[in-house]
């Protein structure tokens, strides 16, 4: 089985503990070095960049920048 995850955020203490969304909509604190993922709730000690598919108030074409939503991480379990 394939679990795909979302890098959304990072810890505003530990940069290094990404805080990440699976495609159901929960959130998990991932340790890369050594990873493994928690489930974990999003709460202030995360820095969060903004959720996938989240469309922003400013226009991309107008301003010429083109943002794209981050890449999934997929990891086989």
């Amino acid at each position: 089985m394939v679990n795909v995850f979302t890098v959304v955020g990072e810890c505003r203490d530990d940069p290094w503990r990404l805080l990440v969304m699976d495609s159901e909509g929960d959130y998990y604190d991932y340790l890369p070095s050594q990873e493994r993922f928690t489930r974990v709730g999003a709460d202030r000690i995360w820095a969060v960049y903004r959720r996938p598919g989240d469309v922003d108030a400013v226009d991309p074409v107008a301003t010429g920048e083109m943002e794209r939503d981050p890449l999934p991480l997929a990891i086989d379990e």
